[in-house]
């Protein structure tokens, strides 16, 4: 680091009073400066989405969700408030993220998101999970982002303290070293107790949502087959190497990942470009 003081921004998607940000910001508090730029209320799941003016939830009948495009300007509101931590943001986790980084005086040296109250596991979860997601904007904005979840399953927020104690180490960690010189952002997975180890994982490749279908009521059914796995005493059999596996050992897991993933070679979609012949609309 080339300043003395450290600048930490800290969000998550379960709110700002929610238990497991509050153990974090003290554990961080000891190695820098942490400012809380976190949604009002829960906005587990809602992935990279920004608010764009939207109300939430979104309705059939409620046309105030339509989007003004108009030019000279595409812009929306979003309102906060000053609490004792930072800032009470009534928005999105991506929100938060790009208000600290762009808007607010803080100029971070890395973007933490948590303590998750459950594993944000496999890879279909990186663009679902909101605490992942706010690393993943911050990574995009060219701030290094790192999220922080517990493998508990309990529905209680509960104590965070091997998780906090385990971020606080983590975060210092890379703010020492050349970390984020190869990665842009981090998905951590911590257990509620001491872990029997640290493992350098990727995201596991299975799916964690299903859905079944109602035409008497004409509703789906969704479930996270992942929670109600483990819950059951499950064990999905993954093979070690994955996030998934380390939790199911009782080991942190700590996933390195890019958001420099560019295009692939195709030459079937260049015979495709290639061939194009638009058809008459007159």
């Amino acid at each position: 680091m080339d300043r003395d003081i450290v600048e930490i921004v800290l969000t998550n998607d379960d709110g700002i009073d929610a238990t497991g940000l509050r153990e974090v910001y003290e554990q961080l508090a000891e190695i820098g400066n942490v400012t809380v730029v976190a949604p009002s209320t829960d906005n587990s799941g809602v992935g990279r989405v920004l608010s764009m003016g939207r109300s939430s939830p979104l309705t059939f009948d409620d046309d105030s969700q339509s989007i003004d495009l108009s030019p000279p300007e595409y812009s929306w509101e979003v309102p906060f408030r000053q609490h004792e931590l930072g800032y009470e943001v009534v928005g999105t986790p991506a929100d938060c993220v790009v208000a600290a980084v762009s808007a607010l005086d803080i100029d971070p040296d890395v973007v933490v998101s948590g303590c998750n109250p459950g594993p944000n596991v496999g890879m279909g979860v990186l663009g679902r999970s909101g605490t992942v997601s706010a690393a993943a904007e911050a990574a995009h904005l060219g701030v290094p982002g790192i999220a922080i979840s517990s493998s508990r399953l309990e529905d209680d927020q509960g104590d965070f303290s091997v998780e906090s104690d385990f971020t606080r180490q983590l975060v210092q960690y890379a703010l020492e070293t050349d970390l984020f010189e190869t990665l842009d952002y981090l998905n951590a997975l911590v257990p509620p107790s001491r872990p029997e180890r640290v493992v350098v994982t990727e995201p596991s490749e299975s799916s964690n949502v299903t859905a079944e279908v109602d035409t008497s009521t004409n509703q789906f059914t969704f479930t996270h087959t992942y929670f109600k796995g483990l819950q059951n005493g499950h064990e999905n059999q993954e093979s070690p190497g994955t996030d998934r596996h380390a939790v199911e050992q009782n080991e942190a897991s700590l996933s390195p990942l890019t958001i420099r993933d560019g295009p692939v070679e195709s030459d079937l979609l260049q015979t495709f470009a290639d061939g194009y012949q638009p058809r008459s609309t007159q």
